[in-house]
């Protein structure tokens, strides 16, 4: 073989044994695509599992809230319901102060119901004193007729 000026002869020479190489060289090209295509698919399945772990967290937080916000809304009703308490409460030593109230008048009634009936058998008492009276002054007064 003689050197004519270019690579040519060699190339023809060497041609069987760069084939496969070259085959293999694009076999590889296109594993290498095939893998950096994985690469972004885990790439992208990576970010949709942070997507998903940050809307996990973001409904965490969400519920978080909403049973603070209950929590703060059963406290709001019993601090209510403590106030309706101690008004009804107060309520109920000033319905307790007026029973007091009513047994008193009650028993004033009762005295004073009492003293009528005391006045009512002393007039008529004075009364029969009276008719009594002026019997024997009818009597005298015809005595003396």
């Amino acid at each position: 073989m003689e050197y004519e000026g270019n690579f040519y002869p060699v190339r023809e020479e060497l041609s069987p044994m760069i084939a496969p190489v070259e085959t293999r060289l694009d076999q590889l090209e296109s594993l290498a695509a095939t893998t950096l295509i994985a690469i972004r698919g885990l790439g992208n399945r990576q970010d949709t599992t942070l997507l998903a772990i940050q809307g996990l967290a973001n409904r965490q937080e969400a519920t978080s809230l909403t049973i603070q916000e209950l929590a703060d809304r059963q406290e709001a009703s019993q601090k209510r319901l403590d106030s309706e308490h101690d008004r009804f409460g107060g309520f109920d030593q000033r319905m307790d102060r007026l029973s007091v109230k009513l047994e008193e008048v009650g028993d004033r009634l009762d005295r004073v119901s009492l003293q009528q009936e005391l006045n009512g058998q002393q007039i008529a008492s004075n009364a029969a004193g009276i008719v009594e009276l002026r019997n024997l002054v009818a009597d005298l007064v015809r005595g003396q007729g």
